[in-house]
């Protein structure tokens, strides 16, 4: 079992945390929790610990100074953020450290636990054994120029576009979740998909506005919304520059 450290100044939430997750079904188990970094240093001094779940923003020892002296006292334990607030510079110097994931305390009221747990789980395995994925990650792999853990992260993109396509995503939210700088993000996403971030979510919505134009009676204006796109105008303009004809006339067309 995988000896798990919850790390969160407020008390509910460490328990809520502690409680509300299904810990054994993923082969893990909660052996301790601390309010703050330097209980939880000394917590690891004498504990066997695989997996520290903590907050950023913690009285005393931030957030960064506690996950640094964690990364270079304790290398072989993974360290995953709980944070309330999604500060991309305070995350990105996180992960930069070492950091293999982070979670939202939102995310983990509104996505399934299980989700939230199998996710960490793999982020374990990838980063304990990079080798040992590669035949997971295979049908991501075309030009055999990066790692399997860049490609990991690009392929979590490219998912995250395919689920949530019609939600405001963000530059900033493939970075967070790729673990990779930006100017490398750009270069690995257009060389695994032949296109730019922009261009792959952009065409993608165009896709499933065109099969929502053919298959429903829906109004132009909640397809645009269904797409990602509150501003039906500027849908429409889109969609005519992808297609070279508007919706209306698309879907007349398809008739």
């Amino acid at each position: 079992m995988l000896k798990v450290l919850v790390v969160d100044d407020e008390k509910l939430i460490r328990k809520g945390i502690i409680n509300v997750m299904p810990w054994k079904t993923y082969g893990m188990e909660v052996v301790g929790e601390a309010a703050n970094g330097r209980a939880a240093i000394e917590f690891m001094e004498i504990n066997k610990v695989d997996l520290l779940m903590t907050d950023l923003s913690m009285p005393g020892l931030s957030g960064i100074e506690f996950i640094d002296e964690v990364i270079n006292r304790f290398p072989k334990i993974k360290v995953v953020i709980l944070t309330c607030h999604q500060s991309f510079d305070l995350i990105q110097a996180a992960l930069r450290l070492g950091v293999i994931d982070y979670i939202t305390k939102i995310q983990v009221e509104k996505d399934s636990a299980d989700d939230v747990l199998s996710h960490i789980k793999k982020m374990m395995s990838i980063y304990t054994n990079e080798s040992d994925n590669i035949d997971y990650l295979q049908p991501y792999i075309k030009t055999g120029k990066y790692s399997s853990i860049i490609m990991y992260g690009i392929h979590q993109v490219i998912d995250l576009i395919h689920r949530k396509y019609a939600e405001n995503i963000s530059i900033e939210d493939a970075l967070i979740l790729s673990h990779i700088s930006r100017s490398y993000f750009f270069e690995c996403f257009k060389a695994e998909t032949g296109k730019t971030f922009i261009k792959y979510l952009r065409d993608y919505r165009m896709d499933k506005a065109r099969e929502l134009l053919i298959h429903t009676d829906k109004r132009i204006n909640m397809i645009a919304r269904e797409c990602g796109y509150e501003n039906e105008k500027y849908f429409s303009k889109l969609f005519q520059e992808c297609t070279g004809m508007s919706p209306r006339a698309y879907r007349k067309a398809s008739i």
